[in-house]
């Protein structure tokens, strides 16, 4: 006859055999998680072949100071870069910044979600300026 305490660590450790089971995906990604950062003194880095993460094609290419982070399985990214001089980029979202805010943050993220009257979007990104750094983010 088992003891008591001996039934009770056996209940144990099938129960967490259950939630190992039950959220692998989460302990894996916890391990190995499928978010990636980088930063690039230029924006012709990001672009770069060997880049770790992608630079998109419409930053432009003297931009500086690009930190850029990506979930690869969402799709989702946050990117942030200093052109060397401001110029127009994107044009006006068909849906709101607000009702798309970025999933993903960081400490060199921005703090408070733009107004939707200075968010305009390019190529499925969201493109926020303040005349000297531009912030973008896209969810899928």
């Amino acid at each position: 006859m088992q003891s008591k305490r001996s039934r009770v660590a056996a209940a144990a450790f099938i129960a967490a055999g259950v939630a190992v089971v039950v959220n692998g995906c989460t302990l894996l990604e916890a391990v190995d998680p499928p978010v990636s950062s980088a930063i690039y003194a230029t924006a012709t880095e990001g672009k770069a072949s060997d880049a770790t993460v992608k630079v998109p094609s419409w930053v432009p290419d003297d931009a500086t100071m690009v930190r850029i982070k990506a979930n690869s399985d969402t799709g989702a990214e946050i990117l942030e870069f200093t052109p060397a001089k401001p110029e127009t980029i994107g044009a006006p979202c068909t849906t709101p910044a607000s009702a798309a805010p970025p999933v993903l943050d960081d400490t060199w993220w921005l703090q408070t979600q733009p107004t939707d009257d200075v968010v305009v979007c390019q190529d499925g990104w969201y493109v926020y300026t303040n005349a000297a750094t531009y912030w973008a983010w896209k969810n899928s």
